[in-house]
């Protein structure tokens, strides 16, 4: 009976333990499965060693070759079997940062732009908007290819330099790996990605102005200027009220920081947190080559255009002799209405809240290797001056 005994309380202590194990492992099911699994909702986050991994990138886990080897630009070679040629250039913004003048020289050298269809803007004759608006993601690498057919179809590939310009890709990174993955010939590996950094309350100031006086004008495109619509006072009025540029600073940009590690609040809506830099930039780093990823200075645009023009000749191996030497200006707004200073209150205020978010950009370039042609040390934001009038100066 005593053997029976202890032999009946082990079975009993396997029993109560395989039925403890089993519970722990539904109760970390459930957290795995309330885990969001969308790029934006995880940008810039550890994933958790619990969540299974996505689908193995190309990328992963294999030496990077040289630029001579990587296919898809110049000096390289690209089969079109069973491929779709997808543009080997990417202006990833920012958004106000000058990428609408540095667009215009590089079409003007040569590099083809995307083409537009009947009844299409003829803005996306610059920006394709592929990554940022899921309609149009969503109809695959064949949809993207036909913006560009026209640039590949009297040349071979290594003598195309065909560029999408959209300013607002900046959080779309694992979006674009997969998506040139997808359309064949390793053509990921000779993408070469170009972003502007400009100074981020400035940034902010030209968006806001930008919004503004397409509120002003009554757009179409409601979805892009409604951040600068005051509802509140709209509803009280009865027609639409347009927020001061301090509100818009209290009610938009201050809410979309994470202040303690520089991180997106607003996981559903990415595109209000573009002037968190190395939030997005990291991703870039990790799904590709360092040296596939030119950052520049908005200031180097505005104060040293020949140090500018050097880069984008060394970086895409453009024809130095064609072309004008400098950038014009572009996307300027000539408004009565325009704030040219922002007021200091705002201004310190915003400062403060992305001085985090710059300094782990300083950080995260300081660890970036290539391309050679790069600045570096990558300068450090300087604030522009500011007024005292709370409204600021026009």
């Amino acid at each position: 009976m005593g053997s029976r005994g202890r032999t009946l309380r082990t079975i009993t202590s396997l029993i109560a333990a395989l039925i403890v194990v089993t519970a722990i492992n539904n109760i970390f099911g459930s957290y795995r499965s309330l885990i969001p699994r969308d790029e934006d909702s995880v940008l810039g986050l550890e994933r958790p060693k619990t969540v299974q991994k996505p689908r193995k990138m190309e990328h992963e886990n294999r030496k990077a070759r040289a630029p001579s080897e990587l296919p898809g630009i110049k000096g390289s070679v690209v089969s079109r079997q069973n491929i779709l040629l997808l543009p080997n250039v990417l202006l990833i913004g920012v958004q106000k940062g000058g990428s609408s003048a540095v667009s215009s020289w590089l079409f003007e050298h040569g590099v083809c732009r995307p083409r537009t269809f009947p009844g299409e803007p003829q803005y996306w004759s610059k920006e394709v908007h592929l990554f940022d608006r899921e309609e149009r993601r969503t109809r695959g690498p064949k949809f993207y290819s036909r913006r560009f057919s026209h640039c590949y179809s009297n040349k071979t590939s290594t003598d195309v330099i065909a560029m999408d310009a959209t300013p607002n890709y900046l959080p779309y990174a694992r979006k674009v790996r997969r998506m040139y993955e997808d359309a064949g010939g390793r053509q990921a590996d000779g993408l070469k990605i170009i972003v502007i950094l400009r100074e981020p309350v400035s940034r902010e100031l030209s968006l806001y102005n930008h919004k503004a006086n397409e509120f002003r004008k009554e757009s179409d495109n409601f979805e892009f200027w409604r951040g600068v619509v005051d509802f509140d006072k709209s509803e009280r009025t009865n027609k639409l009220e347009l927020l001061s540029f301090s509100k818009f600073v209290e009610r938009k940009s201050l809410p979309s920081i994470n202040t303690t590690d520089g991180s997106c609040t607003f996981k559903g809506h990415v595109n209000q947190c573009l002037s968190l830099y190395a939030y997005f930039l990291a991703r870039w780093m990790r799904f590709f080559n360092h040296d596939q990823i030119l950052v520049v200075s908005y200031d180097e645009l505005v104060r040293d255009q020949g140090r500018l023009v050097w880069r984008m000749h060394n970086f895409l191996g453009l024809n130095e002799q064609s072309g004008p030497r400098e950038f014009g200006a572009s996307n300027t707004q000539s408004s009565k209405h325009k704030i040219l200073l922002p007021p200091c209150s705002a201004q310190k205020k915003l400062a403060d809240a992305f001085d985090n978010a710059n300094q782990n950009l300083y950080s995260l370039l300081k660890r970036k290797k290539g391309p050679a042609m790069e600045q570096r040390p990558f300068p450090k934001f300087a604030l522009s001056n500011c007024t005292s009038n709370s409204d600021g100066v026009t």
